[in-house]
């Protein structure tokens, strides 16, 4: 899950009234962990859980063809998409990852428009905001780069 905290977005982790939050980038103030989290060095603080702005995740797609795909990467200026539209996959030379999930390295031009879906933890409600292709890449790294979510 992340959270926002004085305008910058962290994982976070409930413990009652306290919070864990922890970015992989450094922060001031934060504490440098040498184990880390899952074995990566991290940056982390406990928080008092009113301090931050609720728990959310955030997913992208990307549209194409009239079809949503999931976003599973950013690289440079390709994108890496998932999709279980085995037909529309074997046409446009996507690889199966996992039946029946099929991936691909697209150019970002080949995309029409991006969306950031923020899904609220707390009360089930999601936001969906679409971006162009510049929007998209702030937005990843923002929420994806930053977090490692």
């Amino acid at each position: 899950m992340l959270t926002e905290y004085k305008g910058e977005i962290f994982n976070i982790e409930k413990r009652g009234k306290k919070a864990d939050i922890w970015r992989y980038t450094p922060v001031d103030g934060f504490r440098k962990t040498d184990i880390g989290r899952g074995g990566i060095i991290c940056y982390e603080k406990t928080v008092n859980l009113k301090d931050t702005k609720g728990c959310f995740t955030v997913a992208f797609r990307a549209f194409s063809d009239g079809l949503a795909f999931f976003v599973s990467d950013v690289r440079g200026n390709d994108v890496v998409v998932l999709t279980g539209n085995a037909t529309y996959a074997k046409e446009h030379g996507f690889h199966e990852v996992e039946r029946p999930l099929w991936i691909s390295q697209i150019a970002s031009e080949s995309f029409d428009e991006f969306e950031m879906i923020m899904h609220n933890v707390e009360n089930g409600e999601d936001t969906v905001t679409k971006m162009d292709w510049t929007q998209m890449k702030i937005a990843w790294s923002r929420y994806e780069e930053d977090v490692n979510y």
